[in-house]
């Protein structure tokens, strides 16, 4: 299996002349660019689950940019290390960096919580995981950072070109979902039709101005989340329901597609899958991703779909390939060819 250095990768474009506090930024935001939180470990056996939790990796010789929070920390402490710059890897269940630069401490997490710097940085935005003086209360762990230690942040990040056109864009983007949550926009000018279903309408304009994910499945879904909470009132959070199919591959690693759909006498279904559109889909898709392999954790359900298959390995029969072919379904698959593949 071909191996990816990315210590080499990510070294060979650091910029000349940068202090320690520079250099340790840059290693962390070119760090989440590369890497993408993994899905490999879910609803997996428990060895795998283990060595998820105790497997060493090298930075030089990575079978994959999938990791999770232990994966990335020794990396990005590998990278910090080859930059001489003193740091430490903190370990309370969740592992996170810890950098020692001036008499200072500064906190490098980029997997903490639902929304990570992981899906921040690939999609522009401004970053959470990275601060001075980290976590505290208990089981909370959040960043602490005063006005001064901002500040800093803003003026490196400045210097890095990571405060940029595009991040500026997506503040005004969510500036304009929250006027017309508030009513302070007309979404009627954004239309040349009479809107039928606003819930509809403004879900799917979100959508079509998001255009390709670049990132991989848990970046994509919470960015798409974190955008939807800027648009959405709690009334049109009722009728949104959104649950993941999953699928498990020979290797034990999962596959994961999600599913927004709205409530109502007419659903309208929409799949989201890493570094692809959300696309609208009908029932006859939904049921034929079961056929694929693809299936709901226990407990779940789409309303108005009976889901025939439970989250089972995705290898697909030789009676269930015939079934395709029988029954000239393999034509309804056109439009999700992109997304997943019968294995």
């Amino acid at each position: 299996m071909a191996t990816i250095n990315v210590i080499e990768q990510i070294f060979n474009k650091i910029p000349n002349d940068l202090t320690e506090l520079e250099k340790a930024r840059f290693l962390y935001l070119e760090s989440c660019k590369i890497f993408t939180f993994s899905t490999k470990f879910q609803n997996t056996d428990e060895v795998s689950f283990a060595r998820m939790y105790t497997q060493k990796v090298d930075g030089n010789k990575l079978e994959t940019t999938e990791v999770n929070c232990r994966m990335w920390s020794q990396v990005y402490s590998q990278l910090l290390d080859k930059a001489n710059i003193k740091n430490t890897i903190v370990d309370n269940g969740h592992q996170h960096v810890k950098i020692y630069i001036d008499n200072e401490e500064w906190i490098a997490d980029a997997t903490y919580g639902n929304y990570t710097d992981f899906s921040r940085v690939k999609n522009n935005d401004r970053t959470s995981g990275f601060g001075y003086n980290l976590y505290q209360g208990g089981k909370k762990s959040f960043i602490s950072m005063d006005e001064k230690y901002i500040n800093k942040l803003d003026d490196v990040d400045k210097k890095l070109g990571y405060n940029n056109d595009q991040m500026e864009e997506l503040m005004e983007f969510r500036n304009l979902l929250t006027n017309i949550k508030n009513g302070l926009f007309d979404i009627n000018e954004l239309s040349v039709e009479p809107i039928k279903d606003k819930l509809v309408f403004k879900l799917e304009y979100l959508f079509s101005h998001l255009g390709k994910l670049n990132c991989g499945y848990y970046e994509a879904k919470d960015f798409v989340f974190d955008l939807e909470n800027y648009l959405f009132d709690n009334n049109e959070f009722k009728r949104l329901k959104a649950v993941e199919l999953k699928r498990t591959n020979k290797d034990k690693s999962v596959d994961i597609l999600q599913c927004i759909y709205t409530l109502g006498d007419n659903p309208n279904y929409y799949l989201l899958a890493p570094n692809l559109p959300i696309i609208k889909i009908s029932e006859s898709h939904l049921m034929n991703l079961a056929v694929r392999g693809y299936g709901l954790d226990e407990g779940k359900q789409i309303n108005g779909i009976s889901y025939p298959r439970n989250f089972k390995d995705g290898e697909i029969s030789k009676i269930d390939k015939i079934k395709l072919y029988k029954d000239k379904i393999l034509g309804n698959f056109a439009i999700l060819n992109e997304y997943t593949k019968v294995r």
